[in-house]
């Protein structure tokens, strides 16, 4: 299959993905940028995650990428291919692309300003999308700009064109790195405005946002540094309007985050400003910290003379939009656009028609429906003489999404080989589990790193949807199945080393976020992008607030390994179920919860809410017998696990097609919340909604078929039978 490497450089961070010629992303990857080694490593390590990239095209694809697009931050002279300079890089003159292209075997290569292919995509994906002019201009530690003209960005004659912070707005001001005095990024940047803030409120760790949430509480030291920054940006605007004339602006960067807060008063002063000049529409960025990967994969397709027409061109930006994803590029939310009906890779196979079960879409149920399976995704549309398979009297739902899982047929994750995990894998997509998170348990930081490492090769070759830390940051008195001799306090650097370990494939962390170093942890991961949970916990009802308030979005295993609810101390339980920005994980055996405890989650949460897990150990699709769970050892007795030194519940034998049925059979929920809790809500949660989690045209072909009775059938997984119906 056709696809290009798109790579995004940041300070400490590398994006990365494989594009595919229908706009699609094929595959997504982090890396760190190693800068602490030099300015020699950083250009390694963007080196070694290339040939990694192109390695796993060949090997998934069955060629390697035909082309590569890298933005990357500092000067940069597209022209010549050089990264000339970057001050949080240290690096002068690399010649990036032709290193880049000797790497790649000679593919062409594409090598862009961070801003200007970040603005590219904006342009043609984003906020942009459809204008003939606009500017686009993040508020970050500084201020730049891209100026975009006919779905392209104008670089200049010598790579400057954008440079909007370095307009002077206040003469004779503020001194300015770049020799000037009064530049307008002194006064606007998030920068600015955090140590503006800073020194009025008197609190050295305030910052921007800070000051913004100042602003909407209307504290007037706040609104009056907030206006200031406002009035110098709109005058730098003006003169960047009076030259240019875009028909959209499109504010981006830390600062835009604001929302209202700052477009509000901003359109206002730039409308009292402009005379003559034309106002233009003034827009907040679409595509946040994703726009510099996707702008990548932009350049890469462009670099190869194969950017569609316009007709086409549609078809692109709502695939790659459709696509964000934390992981990498970007993160799906609730809110992203719906994949579309895009041309469907070509495998050799012939398209198949799934028809006339009972089809659970994200609109709902639909009888006698049909699902289109062609290569390895669902199309909208297929030849008349396709392969049809009957399927009256069945269901057919997506493929279920485990994002708590600690093996499975007798392997471990946390100890196991390769081929223990991949038979791990294998057993659950039997039983419907087509996208799984791999669940490590607590155990020596070195061990755990090493762990990682592991797992994250398999989460890069698509075999993993990533890796979950389940301690060791744990509290004791909530330990359940974990050594407590190897329990620690969430010491931000030790979580650091865990998330650095796992190579941009860390998904979650699970910790008792009331012990020393918990709240910090849980601000590291979200800064990270990796999903802070709270479990295992002894917090309080307010512990637990405030730690929702740094960033924490999951509650790990509901109910289990925390405090009851109390009609005096409610504990965290009730702070979790009543916050919309938690999802609550529950375990759907029939021994860690009664129904009435599952019901009264999905009624107070909702099926949105509610992702449902197996937290499966060895056991699961193998049976009962003595297994060794970390360190501990576990006795399996009619399918439930418990430590056989103390008796707590280890884990479970779940499988999710038995959690589905239960959910439907024995608690009464109905298809389409238990489709959505145990499909499409932990799918957004990852990120992968534009790939998994629901039946829509341009997805992976990922789904289960069950008969009437809600036993399981048939199982595929990205077009390929895991389990192939025999429907009689």
């Amino acid at each position: 299959m056709k696809h290009v490497i798109a790579l995004d450089v940041g300070g400490t961070g590398m994006k990365a993905a494989l594009v595919g010629a229908d706009g699609a992303l094929l595959h997504q990857a982090r890396r760190a940028t190693g800068r602490e080694r030099g300015p020699d490593a950083v250009v390694e390590s963007i080196l070694g995650f290339a040939a990694e990239l192109r390695a796993h095209g060949e090997r998934h694809f069955g060629e390697p990428a035909s082309a590569a697009g890298i933005a990357v931050p500092g000067i940069v002279d597209a022209e010549r291919g050089l990264a000339v300079y970057a001050a949080n890089l240290g690096w002068r003159n690399v010649p990036l692309r032709d290193l880049l292209g000797e790497r790649l075997y000679g593919v062409p290569v594409a090598l862009g300003h961070d801003v200007r292919t970040g603005g590219l995509a904006e342009g043609r994906l984003g906020a942009g999308r459809g204008a003939d002019r606009f500017l686009f201009v993040p508020l970050g530690t500084g201020i730049a700009g891209a100026i975009g003209i006919d779905g392209r960005v104008e670089a200049g004659a010598h790579g400057f064109a954008g440079e909007i912070g370095h307009i002077v707005v206040r003469p004779g001001g503020t001194p300015c790195p770049c020799g000037q005095r009064g530049c307008l990024e002194r006064y606007a940047s998030a920068s600015a405005v955090s140590a503006a803030w800073a020194e009025a409120s008197g609190d050295p760790k305030a910052d921007a946002a800070d000051c913004a949430q100042a602003v909407r509480s209307g504290d007037p030291r706040a609104q009056a540094v907030w206006q200031e920054a406002v009035d110098a940006f709109a005058d730098g605007l003006v003169t960047a309007l009076t030259l240019l004339d875009p028909r959209t602006l499109i504010i981006g960067g830390g600062l835009a985050e604001a929302g209202e807060t700052l477009f509000t008063p901003l359109r206002t002063a730039v409308e009292r400003r402009v005379t003559f000049q034309k106002l233009p529409s003034i827009v907040p960025a679409a595509l946040g910290d994703t726009a510099g990967c996707l702008g990548a994969g932009l350049l890469a397709w462009d670099v190869l003379d194969t950017t569609p027409t316009k007709p086409e061109e549609t078809t692109v930006t709502a695939t790659l939009l459709g696509a964000r994803d934390e992981t990498s590029c970007g993160s799906a939310t609730a809110g992203a656009r719906p994949a579309k009906t895009d041309p469907q890779p070509k495998t050799g196979k012939e398209p198949v028609v799934l028809a006339g079960a009972k089809v659970v879409l994200p609109t709902g149920i639909v009888d006698d429906g049909r699902v289109i399976v062609d290569g390895t995704r669902i199309a909208g549309s297929a030849p008349d003489d396709a392969t049809r398979v009957d399927l009256r009297g069945h269901w057919l739902v997506p493929g279920f999404v485990d994002i708590h899982n600690h093996g499975g047929g007798g392997a471990s994750f946390t100890s196991g080989t390769v081929d223990d995990i991949l038979k791990g894998v294998h057993t659950h997509r039997l039983h419907g589990t087509t996208t799984i998170v791999a669940s490590t348990v607590t155990g020596d930081m070195d061990v755990l790193a090493q762990r990682a490492g592991l797992l994250s090769e398999l989460a890069e070759q698509g075999d993993l949807a990533g890796i979950h830390f389940e301690g060791p940051f744990i509290s004791p008195c909530r330990k359940g199945a974990h050594s407590e001799e190897l329990l620690r306090h969430p010491d931000p650097a030790e979580v650091r080393k865990l998330i650095d370990a796992a190579r941009g494939q860390a998904r979650m962390v699970t910790l008792a976020t009331e012990l020393p170093g918990g709240i910090d942890s849980v601000r590291l991961l979200a800064e990270h992008g990796v999903i802070a949970a709270i479990g295992h916990t002894d917090a309080t009802y307010e512990q637990t607030v405030e730690a929702i308030e740094a960033g924490a979005t999951v509650a790990t295993h509901l109910y289990n390994a925390m405090p009851v609810l109390g009609h005096r101390a409610p504990g965290p339980i009730a702070a979790l179920l009543e916050d919309e920005r938690i999802t609550v994980e529950l375990i759907n055996d029939g021994t860690h919860l009664h129904p009435a405890s599952l019901q009264l989650a999905f009624r107070h949460a909702g099926a949105d809410r509610v992702a449902l897990i197996t937290d499966a150990m060895d056991a699961a699709g193998f049976g009962d017998g003595r297994y060794m769970l970390g360190p501990l050892e576990v006795e399996v007795s009619e399918g439930v696990a418990r430590l056989v030194e103390g008796g707590s519940i280890a884990g479970s034998t779940l499988t999710l097609d038995r959690a589905f049925k239960r959910a439907v059979t024995v608690d009464g929920l109905s298809v389409e919340d238990v489709v959505a809790a145990i499909s499409a809500t932990p799918a957004r949660l990852l990120g992968l909604y534009d790939r998994v989690g629901s039946l829509e045209p341009g997805k992976d072909a990922d789904l289960v078929i069950l008969d009437a009775d809600f036993a399981l059938k048939g199982v595929m997984r990205r077009g390929e039978w895991v389990v192939e119906p025999q429907l009689g």
